[in-house]
């Protein structure tokens, strides 16, 4: 981490799908697979919606909780760090507000 308050995240390419999945967490907060599969601009298989989500959690910016039998899925990274520049390999995050 630099002086700067910011950390460098080794991020991977991330798909259209993931980044779709982001996108749709980013808006509602929380969702389940299914919840996100349906807000996605394309068909796509239940099994590679969570094989997404999955990656993403690795790689950790998703989380989820379990309630009433259902996994709901949450960001982890602040919604800044969800835009699609801050996606980009190499970008930068802000690990903490800036303390001037």
């Amino acid at each position: 981490m630099g002086g700067n308050g910011k950390k460098t995240i080794d991020r991977p390419e991330f798909t259209a799908l993931e980044l779709s999945v982001l996108s749709a967490l980013k808006g509602s907060g929380n969702a389940t697979a299914g919840q996100i599969r349906s807000t996605l601009p394309w068909s796509s298989d239940a099994k590679d919606v969570r094989a997404a989500l999955l990656r993403l959690e690795e790689h950790g910016l998703l989380t989820h909780s379990i309630a009433g039998g259902q996994i709901f899925y949450h960001s982890a990274a602040p919604p800044n760090c969800l835009d699609a520049g801050a996606l980009q390999p190499g970008a930068q995050c802000p690990s903490e507000p800036d303390s001037l």
